[in-house]
């Protein structure tokens, strides 16, 4: 029985301590980052449509890597992430249904001041230029990524 512990763990650390260094080097980066990226007034957009779990991680890696000279507009309709699998087991524990949305406040919390916009509208059109929100308001990309996510 211990045996087969040893076996699980000296095959996690294995397959995890070559990925250390790797983890380490990209800390460091977004650090560098966070110190080197200039908020330029002729900085053009990457527009991340959606915040759910791809969105999310997106808005994060790009917050700590886009060069200076790019902004992040991050479009997502919802204040919060819902996530809809902890519904159920919220809905029997009276007092912790808010733990089920968990809020975007604090997403860029480490990223460089002026990287990232976050609006809170749905898009509603989309050409190769611009996203026109349900607002009224366009907002002008050279990137655009659509993150959705998926509906149950």
């Amino acid at each position: 029985m211990i045996s087969d512990y040893l076996k699980l763990i000296s095959k996690a650390l294995l397959f995890y301590l070559p990925l250390l260094p790797h983890l380490a080097l990209q800390r460091f980066a977004a650090l560098l980052h966070r110190r080197t990226y200039l908020d330029v007034p002729s900085s053009q957009n990457v527009v991340v449509i959606g915040g759910s779990f791809a969105g999310l991680a997106l808005v994060k890696h790009l917050s700590s890597s886009l060069p200076s000279g790019f902004k992040i507009v991050w479009i997502e309709k919802n204040s919060h992430l819902n996530y809809t699998f902890t519904f159920p087991r919220f809905s029997v524990l009276p007092g912790h249904e808010h733990k089920s949305f968990i809020p975007y406040d604090g997403l860029a919390g480490s990223a460089p001041p002026g990287i990232l916009t976050r609006i809170q509208d749905s898009a509603v059109g989309i050409t190769e230029t611009h996203v026109r929100l349900a607002s009224g308001e366009e907002i002008n990309y050279t990137y655009l990524a659509i993150a959705t996510g998926s509906s149950q």
